[in-house]
C-alpha cells in the first residue's frame, strides 16, 4: 500500500503542504492534509477502500496515523482561530465552491 511522509508539525495555523509518495516513490498528491488527502487520491486511482493506508514522519519508522482508504477518505482537518487542528467530515463540494470563489472573487 502506500504511506504518506511528513514532517513533524508546528504550533499555529498548518500551512506546509507535504508531497506524499507509496513505497515505490511515485506521487501520490500534495497537500495540506496529506493522509486524508492520500486516501482521496488512491481512491480515484482504484484501491480497494478496505485497503487500510499508514503514515509516518521522517523522525519515526512507527506509524502514527493509520485508516482504511474509504474511512479516511470521509475525513478531513480544520484549523481556525477559535480551533486548533481537528478532524472534521470532509466536503468536497464545498472546498469546491470555495476554491473557486477565492479564484473568481466577482463571480467572473
Amino acid at each position: 500500500m502506500s504511506s504518506a511522509k511528513s514532517p513533524p508539525t508546528k504550533p499555529g495555523y498548518h500551512t506546509t503542504s507535504y508531497i506524499v509518495t507509496d513505497f515505490d516513490g511515485a506521487h501520490v498528491c500534495t497537500s495540506k492534509t496529506p493522509f486524508y488527502s492520500a486516501a482521496r487520491a488512491l481512491l480515484k486511482q482504484g484501491h480497494d477502500p478496505l485497503a487500510v493506508l499508514y503514515m509516518h514522519t521522517d523522525a519515526s519508522p512507527n506509524w502514527s496515523l493509520r485508516a482504511p482508504l474509504g474511512r479516511a477518505a470521509k475525513l478531513t482537518v480544520q484549523e481556525n482561530a477559535a480551533h486548533g487542528p481537528r478532524v472534521v467530515p470532509y466536503d468536497g463540494e464545498r472546498l469546491a465552491l470555495l476554491k473557486s470563489n477565492r479564484e473568481n472573487p466577482n463571480g467572473n
